[in-house]
C-alpha cells in the first residue's frame, strides 16, 4: 500500500472504526454498570471496590484543601495517620475523577472511568498490534481478545486500579515505536505514559519495566537452543538413577502414609507433605536430563543497535523520572520513617500462582458454565480472582492451526518470548497443576529477595502480560494466514471470542447512606471511631472492618479511627493495640473479651484519651457488634443523640476537671486541620 493511502487510513477510519468497537464492547463487558453507573458499585458486596471509591474522595478533598498532601494522610487511622505511597491509590483516575468528572458523585466518576479503562484496554492493544502488523483487523481482533480477557472480569469484582491496564500496550506501543524510528518524541511519550503507569497501579510500573528489560533484549540478542550429542551411561548416572528411584519410593511412602517424623538425637525431621521430597526428586531429574543431552544456549549480539537503543532509552527513563519525583520523594519519606512494608514469607507459605491446569478449565466468570469452572478453582484451592488464566478457545485453535504461518514473524516470537517470560512469573514460587503441588521450584520464588519488586507479591496478576503477548501474537497470526483475507471467518471469531470471555451480567449492588451519617456531618469537626473497630491492609486484618464506613466518611468528612490501606506498618498495628480505648475496642472487635476489671481501668482513661486525641463521635453498628462490644461503648463517656438504621450515634462528652489519667508512652499530635 503506498505510503500516502496507509496515512490517509490510520488518519480516518484507522482509529475511530477501532474506538467506537471498544466503547461498545466495554459496555457489554461490564453490564449493567453502564446502566446503574449513578448509584452502584461493581461486585457482589463491599469489600476493595468501596477501599477504591475512597480513594476518589480523599484526592477531591486533598485538591480543596491547602494543608493536605495525597500521599500522606490522617484521615485513616487516626490520630497516627498512614502513608499511601504503598497504597492501591490510582492517583491518576482519582485526579480525573477530582478534575474532568468534578461535578459528577464519586460512584459516578469510578463507574465511568472503569467503563473508560476497558475501552481504552482494547484500543491500546490494537495500536500495539497494529505497530506488528500493520493488518487492521488482525490488530482490532487483537484489541478486543485483550479488553475482553477474563483478567479483568475478575478484578471487576473491586480492584479497579487494576481495570486500568491501558497503559502497558500503550507504553510497549510507544517503546518499540521510539526504537524503531529513534524518535526523541516518542521517547519521551514513552516516558510520560510509564508516569501514568505508576500513577495507576504498582504492579503494572513493575511489570512496564521487566517488559522494557525484555523487549531491549529480544531487540539485541538472539537466543537459540541447541541440542548436543547424548553422552554415554555413567556410573554417576546409576547413582543419580538409584537415588531419584529411592526418592520416588519415600514420598510414595508419605503419601501412603501421612508420614510422620524422625528422631536422630536432639534432631526431630517431621516428614508429613512430601513436598521436600518432591522438590529433591525435582533437582535430580533435571540434573539427568541436563548430563543426558547437555543444552547449549546460543547467544549472539544483533550488531548496530545497542548503543541508539540506550540514548532512547535513557530518554524514557529520564523522562519517566521526571514525573515519577513526587511519588519517589514521598516514598523516600516513608523509607526514612521506617513505614515501607513487605511481606515476609518462606517458599512454602508464598502466594500461590496460577495453576497450569487452570488454562484449560475455561471462563471462570462466565454466565452459564462459570460457576462450575468456579467449583473447581475452589477444589483445587485456586482463587479465581488471582489466578484466572483461560486463553480461549477460538484463540487457541487459530493458533495452533496457523502456527507454521507466524511461527517466523519476529514480531511474533518476540511477542511469544515476553508472553513465556510473564507466564513463568505467573506460575509463581512453585509448579501447580490441577491442585497439586508439584513440589518443582519456579524462578518467581527468587522475587521475594528483589528490592521494590517483592511488593509485586501476587504472581498471577503477571497473566495480564500474557494476556497482551497473546494479543500480539494473534494478530500476526490473523495476518500471516488466509483468515486475514476472509472478513467473514473474522466475524466469527470475534463472535466466538466474546461469547467465550462475556461476563455479563455482572453483579453489582447499591451503597445506601444511613440517615446518621448526614446527621454526623453536621456536627463540628472531630475523628469517628465505627465500632466494631477494624485495621486491615493486604496481607490481613485486625478487628472487624466493614468497608462501607469508607464511603461513608464521602459524606460526613471527618477523620476515621482504624480503616484500610494497601501496606500497614506493623508498628502502626502495635500503637493500636496499646493505645486505651483503641487496644480493648479492637479486642472485643476481633471477638475476644475483656479481662476483669479492664474495663473500669480502661473508663477511667477514655475519657483523656479521646479528648486529647479529638475523637469526639462514636458510631455502634448494633447489627454486628457483640454484646460486650455494646456495653463496652455505652459505658464510655458519650452522649447518644441519636438512633436509626441499627446504628447509634454517640457524641464524646468533655473531658471532666477529675485527675488527668496518664497518657506516656503515647505520642503527641498535632491540631486536627480544618475542615476545608
Amino acid at each position: 500500500m503506498p505510503r500516502a493511502r496507509q496515512a490517509s487510513d490510520w488518519q480516518l477510519s484507522g482509529w475511530l472504526t477501532p474506538l467506537l468497537l471498544f466503547v461498545s464492547s466495554s459496555a457489554w463487558l461490564t453490564w449493567p454498570l453502564a446502566a446503574h453507573a449513578t448509584s452502584r458499585v461493581s461486585g457482589p458486596g463491599a469489600g476493595d471496590n468501596v477501599a477504591s471509591l475512597w480513594n476518589f474522595w480523599w484526592m477531591r478533598h486533598v485538591l480543596a484543601s491547602s494543608s493536605e498532601h495525597f500521599f500522606q494522610t490522617r484521615f485513616l487511622f487516626w490520630p497516627f495517620g498512614v502513608s499511601l505511597v504503598l497504597h492501591t491509590h490510582s492517583a491518576l483516575l482519582a485526579f480525573i475523577g477530582a478534575t474532568v468528572l468534578r461535578s459528577a458523585s464519586i460512584i459516578t466518576a469510578q463507574n465511568v472511568l472503569i467503563i473508560f479503562s476497558y475501552a481504552l484496554n482494547g484500543f491500546a492493544a490494537y495500536l500495539l498490534a497494529w505497530s506488528a502488523t500493520r493488518h487492521r483487523e488482525g490488530s482490532m481482533l487483537a484489541g478486543l481478545f485483550f479488553e475482553s480477557s477474563p483478567y479483568f472480569s475478575a478484578h471487576l469484582n473491586g480492584h479497579f486500579n487494576l481495570i486500568a491496564a491501558w497503559g502497558l500496550p500503550l507504553y510497549a506501543f510507544t517503546f518499540w515505536t521510539a526504537l524503531e524510528r529513534e524518535s526523541r518524541r516518542a521517547a519521551v511519550a514513552a516516558g510520560v505514559t510509564l508516569v501514568a503507569v505508576l500513577y495507576t497501579d504498582y504492579y503494572y510500573v513493575i511489570y512496564s519495566l521487566v517488559l522494557t528489560a525484555c523487549l531491549l533484549g529480544f531487540r539485541w540478542l538472539n537466543i537459540r537452543v541447541e541440542g548436543t550429542a547424548s553422552r554415554i551411561h555413567t556410573h554417576l548416572d546409576t547413582v543419580l538413577e538409584a537415588f531419584l528411584a529411592s526418592l520416588a519410593a519415600g514420598w510414595l511412602v508419605v503419601w501412603i502414609t501421612g508420614g510422620g517424623a524422625i528422631s536422630f538425637g536432639r534432631w526431630r525431621i517431621s516428614v508429613t507433605s512430601g513436598l521436600n521430597i518432591q522438590t529433591a526428586m525435582w533437582i535430580v531429574l533435571l540434573v539427568l536430563l541436563w548430563r543426558r543431552w547437555r543444552p547449549a544456549f546460543r547467544v549472539r549480539r544483533r550488531p548496530g543497535t545497542a548503543d541508539r537503543d540506550l540514548w532512547i532509552t535513557a530518554v524514557v527513563l529520564l523522562a519517566f523520572a521526571f514525573g515519577a519525583a513526587p511519588l519517589v520523594r514521598a516514598a523516600l519519606d516513608a523509607w526514612r520513617r521506617g513505614e515501607y512494608v513487605s511481606q515476609i514469607y518462606f517458599w512454602r507459605s508464598a502466594p500461590a500462582g496460577v495453576d497450569l491446569g487452570s488454562f484449560l478449565l475455561g471462563n471462570p466468570f462466565h454466565p452459564v458454565w462459570g460457576a462450575l469452572v468456579q467449583r473447581a478453582y475452589a477444589v483445587w484451592g485456586t482463587s479465581a480472582i488471582e489466578s484466572t488464566s483461560w486463553l480461549g478457545l477460538a484463540p487457541m485453535a487459530v493458533l495452533l492451526l496457523a502456527r507454521r504461518d507466524w511461527i517466523r514473524d519476529p514480531a511474533a516470537i518476540r511477542w511469544l518470548g515476553v508472553g513465556l517470560v510473564f507466564l513463568i512469573w505467573a506460575l509463581g514460587p512453585h509448579l501447580t497443576i490441577a491442585g497439586f503441588k508439584t513440589g518443582l521450584l519456579m524462578p518467581g520464588i527468587l522475587l521475594r529477595y528483589v528490592p521494590v519488586v517483592a511488593n509485586a507479591r501476587i504472581p498471577g496478576r503477571a497473566m495480564v502480560i500474557v494476556y497482551l503477548a497473546v494479543s500480539v501474537v494473534l494478530a500476526t497470526a490473523i495476518k500471516s494466514s488466509r483468515l486475514g483475507e476472509r472478513p467473514g471467518l473474522l466475524w466469527l471469531l470475534g463472535f466466538a471470542l466474546v461469547i467465550d470471555f462475556d461476563a455479563a451480567p455482572f453483579p453489582m449492588f447499591a451503597l445506601e447512606t444511613p440517615a446518621l451519617y448526614r446527621t454526623l456531618a453536621s456536627l463540628p469537626q472531630g475523628a469517628v471511631i465505627e465500632a466494631p473497630l477494624g485495621i486491615r491492609d493486604g496481607f490481613g486484618f485486625v478487628g472487624s472492618l466493614d468497608e462501607r464506613t469508607l464511603f461513608y466518611q464521602s459524606v460526613h468528612g471527618k477523620p476515621l479511627v482504624g480503616g484500610f490501606v494497601a501496606r500497614m506498618p506493623r508498628a502502626l498495628e502495635t500503637a493500636y493495640r496499646r493505645a486505651p480505648v483503641l487496644g480493648p475496642l479492637l479486642r472485643l472487635s476481633s471477638g475476644e473479651q475483656l479481662a476483669l476489671g479492664s474495663t473500669t481501668e480502661t473508663a477511667a482513661t477514655a475519657s483523656g484519651f479521646l479528648d486529647a486525641h479529638e475523637i469526639r463521635y462514636i458510631v455502634l453498628d448494633t447489627d454486628r457488634a457483640t454484646v460486650d462490644l455494646q456495653e463496652y461503648v455505652r459505658n464510655l463517656p458519650t452522649t447518644l443523640i441519636e438512633r436509626n438504621g441499627g446504628r447509634e450515634l454517640y457524641v464524646v462528652r468533655p473531658r471532666s476537671p477529675q485527675k488527668e489519667p496518664s497518657l506516656s508512652g503515647l505520642p503527641a499530635f498535632p491540631a486536627l486541620p480544618a475542615r476545608p
